[in-house]
Protein backbone atom coordinates (compact mmCIF):
# COMPACT_ATOMS: atom_id res chain seq x y z
CA UNK A 1 0.00 0.00 0.00
CA UNK A 2 1.31 2.94 -1.03
CA UNK A 3 0.72 6.97 0.53
CA UNK A 4 -2.46 7.13 -1.29
CA UNK A 5 -4.43 4.83 0.74
CA UNK A 6 -3.42 6.71 4.18
CA UNK A 7 -4.49 10.59 3.15
CA UNK A 8 -1.91 11.80 3.60
CA UNK A 9 1.29 13.36 1.42
CA UNK A 10 3.56 11.28 -0.08
CA UNK A 11 6.41 13.12 1.98
CA UNK A 12 4.70 13.10 5.15
CA UNK A 13 4.20 9.23 4.48
CA UNK A 14 8.24 8.77 3.77
CA UNK A 15 8.92 10.83 6.70
CA UNK A 16 6.93 8.50 8.49
CA UNK A 17 8.08 5.27 7.22
CA UNK A 18 11.67 6.33 7.81
CA UNK A 19 11.40 7.81 11.37
CA UNK A 20 9.32 4.61 12.26
CA UNK A 21 11.28 1.30 10.78
CA UNK A 22 9.85 -0.94 13.59
CA UNK A 23 6.22 -0.05 13.16
CA UNK A 24 6.67 -1.29 8.67
CA UNK A 25 5.42 -4.94 10.04
CA UNK A 26 2.31 -3.11 11.51
CA UNK A 27 -0.29 -2.10 9.68
CA UNK A 28 -0.10 2.09 9.28
CA UNK A 29 -3.85 3.56 8.10
CA UNK A 30 -3.08 7.58 8.62
CA UNK A 31 -1.14 10.09 9.81
CA UNK A 32 -3.21 10.33 12.92
CA UNK A 33 -1.41 7.10 13.82
CA UNK A 34 1.33 9.17 14.32
CA UNK A 35 -0.35 12.38 15.67
CA UNK A 36 -3.71 11.17 16.98
CA UNK A 37 -4.31 14.33 18.43
CA UNK A 38 -5.14 15.74 14.92
CA UNK A 39 -3.74 18.90 14.74
CA UNK A 40 -0.12 20.23 14.45
CA UNK A 41 1.33 23.64 15.32
CA UNK A 42 4.63 24.65 13.95
CA UNK A 43 6.79 26.22 16.49
CA UNK A 44 8.77 28.77 13.67
CA UNK A 45 5.67 30.49 12.43
CA UNK A 46 2.97 30.34 14.29
CA UNK A 47 0.25 28.44 12.22
CA UNK A 48 -1.14 25.09 12.90
CA UNK A 49 -2.24 22.55 10.68
CA UNK A 50 -5.43 20.25 10.47
CA UNK A 51 -3.76 16.47 9.59
CA UNK A 52 -7.09 15.29 8.22
CA UNK A 53 -7.00 18.00 5.34
CA UNK A 54 -2.87 18.48 5.06
CA UNK A 55 -1.52 20.16 1.58
CA UNK A 56 1.80 19.75 -0.01
CA UNK A 57 2.05 23.03 1.49
CA UNK A 58 2.10 22.49 4.92
CA UNK A 59 4.68 20.79 4.68
CA UNK A 60 4.54 18.62 7.74
CA UNK A 61 7.42 15.61 7.01
CA UNK A 62 9.90 19.15 7.37
CA UNK A 63 8.19 20.80 10.68
CA UNK A 64 8.20 17.34 12.31
CA UNK A 65 11.76 16.30 10.89
CA UNK A 66 12.99 19.98 12.25
CA UNK A 67 11.42 19.39 15.49
CA UNK A 68 9.23 22.31 15.38
CA UNK A 69 6.29 19.95 15.90
CA UNK A 70 3.60 20.46 18.87
CA UNK A 71 0.66 18.49 18.68
CA UNK A 72 -2.94 19.29 19.47
CA UNK A 73 -6.08 17.37 20.44
CA UNK A 74 -8.27 20.09 19.57
CA UNK A 75 -7.97 23.12 17.44
CA UNK A 76 -9.43 25.60 20.39
CA UNK A 77 -6.42 24.57 21.99
CA UNK A 78 -3.88 25.54 19.27
CA UNK A 79 -6.22 28.95 19.42
CA UNK A 80 -5.71 29.62 22.70
CA UNK A 81 -2.56 29.62 22.41
CA UNK A 82 -2.05 31.72 19.91
CA UNK A 83 -1.73 29.95 16.99
CA UNK A 84 -3.17 31.02 13.59
CA UNK A 85 -4.89 28.40 11.69
CA UNK A 86 -2.92 27.29 8.02
CA UNK A 87 -4.43 29.30 5.04
CA UNK A 88 -3.62 26.11 3.08
CA UNK A 89 -5.36 23.02 4.90
CA UNK A 90 -8.19 25.51 6.68
CA UNK A 91 -9.20 28.09 4.18
CA UNK A 92 -12.02 29.01 6.17
CA UNK A 93 -10.70 29.92 9.04
CA UNK A 94 -7.83 32.16 7.96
Amino acid sequence: MGYKGFGITKKAYNFYIKSNKTCMSTQIRSINDFYPEGYLANLSDNYFHDLANEKSQCAIAEIIDQHQDRPYRYRVDAKRDNYIPCPHCMPDEF
